[in-house]
């Protein structure tokens, strides 16, 4: 009910107007003099308020000027009633805010009609003041907030959802690299493209009945999706997705490139905006790691508590090897003086039909879990020398290191394997690498032992590399009586890496004095490229995880200018 507060110190007026107000159904507060109206209606908020100008105590000017000072009352509609109609006091009452002007005695329909006007004009305005907070003033989106409303577009898509759909998809979009565009192109020229880009996602959408994209923040877009059956039901949209924010965008005559990354999660599997932001942002960060331009679904923990789970997604995990679904993939790896790519890691690579990009380190539990590792390292090590072949074959001369498993490594038949390998494939063994894990060597009971099978390895013109690298290892002391050619930094290290840390130039030292190549792991940015060149690592591998014929590419492409 429409709350309506009337200010008036004659008895008679105030009782006549209170009683016509309520057979229309408004409800009515009174008040017989300004300090009294000025109280009440910071009391009772109302929706309206009828005040007379002429009072003892507190004229109907000084009400409205306290009123306007409070931020309850500041926009609420106020009409004068007065038996002053002098051009000077109507001019002075709208200075101070009014929004309507009544002279007494007036009739009970104008009375209605003057305070029916200004309640419409008044949600009129409230209505867009509303519709300006909810949406981006930049592109015209929706904002955060449209979607974190309770009735807001999240819990309208939740509404939908039946027995057979019942997932509804949140996608996270992450401009990649958009800072340097900015700062490229100029901030204006970057908020041209994001206005051209809220039309291209307004275009796409239109069709898709039950979608709302909004922009969250800077260069960050979220997409609700209508409720799906299955996780993989959003793989096309989000590939098309992909593909349209690539399409260069024409800026003042420049066509100016930009891609984006797309991180997934799912109602109910996260049951607040917030948490669907949280994990979607997760997978975006995961899928930039790979290098960006792609999507990934976020993955819940997979040796959780829930044993069943984890029994699926070990079961998963050895029907796609025996479908073969499993692919290695690779990681580009930089000499630094020269910023050319020399040489590649190697992975295994799995993309889960539900669960999208499984990460490395999960893909090692899995390993282990599923009693598939000496069989994947095998296969592995065979593919990556099969691919190193192919590209000496094509003129590209590439060192591919390839993880060397503790079951590979103390295999008594590993050395005719090796050389069965080689020969089979036609492979100069020089361009092979073999990564061994620091705590194999670090917890070895024989080291003269291991040091004999290094050597019979290093004569098959093989070289070996000391991987995930420490000065924690115990390690250190051994690497002078080791027949090794290269250590790789532990990846994690890089998280601290500062131009002031020390490490860098502490392993760098050892190196050089044993004669060793160092190579730093886990490379994500020029940034760190820059740092690790200053500091005189040798070389670099990067997180970017890639195909075999995009690694051709990417040599390529690169053979015309450095990297960084």
């Amino acid at each position: 009910m429409t709350k309506v507060l009337i200010i008036e110190d004659e008895d008679s007026i105030r009782e006549n107007i209170a009683e016509l107000l309520e057979i229309e159904d408004f409800e009515v507060e009174t008040a017989a003099n300004g300090i009294q109206g000025l109280e009440t209606a910071k009391k009772t908020i109302p929706d309206l308020i009828l005040c007379d100008v002429m009072m003892p105590k507190m004229d109907g000017y000084q009400v409205l000027t306290e009123l306007r000072k409070h931020s309850e009352t500041a926009n609420t509609p106020f009409i004068f009633l007065t038996a002053k109609a002098e051009r000077m006091d109507l001019r002075q009452g709208m200075n101070l805010g009014a929004d309507d002007y009544l002279t007494k005695p007036c009739s009970s329909q104008e009375l209605l009609e003057a305070i029916v006007a200004r309640l419409q004009r008044n949600a009129q305005q409230q209505e867009q003041l509303k519709q300006l907070e909810r949406y981006d003033q930049l592109t015209g989106l929706p904002n955060l907030q449209a979607l974190s409303e309770t009735n807001g577009y999240l819990q309208q898509a939740i509404a939908k959802r039946d027995k057979q759909k019942n997932l509804v998809p949140f996608l996270l979009l992450g401009l990649d690299r958009f800072q340097r565009v900015n700062e490229a192109i100029g901030y204006p020229n970057g908020d041209l493209i994001l206005k051209q880009l809220a039309q291209r996602f307004n275009q796409f959408i239109q069709p898709i009945e039950g979608t709302i994209i909004a922009r969250l923040n800077g260069d960050e877009f979220g997409i609700i999706l209508p409720p799906v059956a299955q996780t993989s039901e959003v793989e096309d949209l989000t590939q098309s997705l992909l593909n349209l924010v690539s399409e260069p965008f024409n800026i003042n005559g420049q066509r100016i490139p930009v891609t984006t990354t797309i991180g997934v999660a799912f109602y109910p599997y996260a049951s607040t905006l917030e948490e669907l932001r949280r994990q979607a942002g997760i997978a975006m960060g995961e899928a930039k790691k790979l290098g960006g331009n792609r999507s990934q679904i976020y993955i819940r923990p997979l040796f959780g508590s829930d044993q069943s789970q984890q029994f699926q997604l070990i079961a998963d995990f050895r029907e796609a090897w025996e479908h073969q679904q499993l692919k290695v993939y690779y990681q580009p790896r930089i000499d630094l003086r020269r910023r050319k790519i020399v040489g590649v890691g190697t992975a295994i690579y799995w993309h889960h039909p539900q669960l999208g990009v499984i990460s490395q380190a999960q893909i090692s539990d899995l390993m282990t879990e599923s009693g598939l590792t000496l069989t994947l390292s095998e296969w592995m090590l065979k593919t990556a020398v099969k691919q190193a072949q192919v590209w000496q074959n094509s003129r590209l001369s590439l060192q591919v290191a390839v993880p060397f498993s503790e079951l590979l490594f103390t295999d008594k038949n590993i050395i005719q394997k090796l050389i069965n390998l080689c020969q089979e494939f036609g492979d100069n063994p020089s361009s092979l690498e073999l990564e061994i894990d620091a705590d194999l060597i670090a917890q070895a009971k024989n080291l003269n032992a291991l040091a004999a099978q290094l050597l019979n390895i290093k004569q098959l013109n093989i070289k070996i590399i000391i991987s995930q690298f420490n000065l924690e290892h115990t390690t250190i002391s051994y690497l002078g009586e080791l027949p090794i050619d290269s250590i790789k930094l532990d990846s994690r290290l890089l998280q601290t890496l500062s131009p002031k840390s020390t490490i860098i130039d502490m392993i760098t030292s050892i190196t050089k004095r044993l004669k060793l190549k160092f190579i730093a792991d886990g490379v994500e940015t020029d940034e760190q490229l820059i740092l690790l060149k200053k500091q005189k690592c040798d070389q670099a591998q990067q997180v970017l995880l890639v195909s075999a014929s995009e690694i051709k590419q990417l040599v390529k492409k690169t053979q015309s200018y450095n990297l960084f």
